[in-house]
């Protein structure tokens, strides 16, 4: 159940550090760094492509397979669909 609350956490922090770089890709994009506002915005890209995946493959309840949700996904701990606790180390 390791692997769950590491597939947790990034599934929790990957939206807030993607709108910290998306701020700072816009600062830099005003202040006339271009090239590093477009480093800045792959790295984005790359973030949420990683989000997706984790969210598609990782991200479901141990024991009924569902997907679980993403919103306030650092705080969830049983399964919205059979009631169960997802860090159950029973099964």
């Amino acid at each position: 159940m390791k692997k769950l609350k590491r597939v947790q956490m990034m599934v929790a922090i990957t939206p807030k550090v993607s709108m910290a770089l998306a701020v700072i890709a816009c600062i830099f994009y005003l202040i006339g760094m271009k090239a590093s506002a477009y480093i800045v915005i792959g790295a984005i890209a790359v973030l949420l492509v990683i989000y997706l995946i984790l969210c598609l493959t990782a991200w479901r309840c141990p024991h009924c397979h569902q997907y679980l949700p993403t919103k306030n996904a650092g705080k969830i701990t049983k399964c919205p669909a059979c009631n169960k606790n997802i860090f159950d180390e029973d099964e």
